[in-house]
């Protein structure tokens, strides 16, 4: 189950088919406190408790456009010179890469974690007041 407060339209989820336990990449284009209207659904609107995050993983940063630094993170460029970089060590750990130091990158630590792709898409729109474009 997903907590639909830190779930914004656009966002994508995983919506577990109740038959098969099939789960499939959404889009919610719909939010209520119970449940949320999710994109070529069947039976809007769809419970919440059949709502899950998409976990984050080397493979979907690696296709939406963040790279690997130093087999150590995954970083991409929000604003010029200054970008987000992820660790995916469990704990999801979120800092502010600043790439024009003399000796490459400069890791300023921050308190959330980001751990799912919503919350990725919310923190990228956040910052750049952009929609960040997902691929899957």
């Amino acid at each position: 189950m997903i907590d639909v407060n830190g779930l914004r339209l656009g966002n994508y989820v995983y919506k577990t088919d109740d038959r098969t336990q099939q789960k499939v990449a959404k889009q919610v284009f719909m939010i209520q406190p119970s449940y949320v209207s999710l994109e070529k659904q069947n039976g809007n609107p769809c419970d919440i408790h059949l709502v899950e995050p998409i976990p984050l993983c080397h493979d979907l940063l690696y296709k939406n456009s963040f790279n690997l630094i130093d087999n150590r993170f995954y970083s991409r460029n929000v604003i010029d010179k200054i970008g987000v970089g992820i660790k995916l060590n469990g704990d999801g750990s979120l800092f502010i890469v600043m790439n024009s130091a003399p000796n490459g990158y400069i890791e300023i630590p921050v308190e959330a974690k980001i751990k799912y792709l919503h919350q990725l898409q919310n923190l990228y729109f956040d910052l750049t007041g952009k929609e960040l474009e997902v691929n899957l």
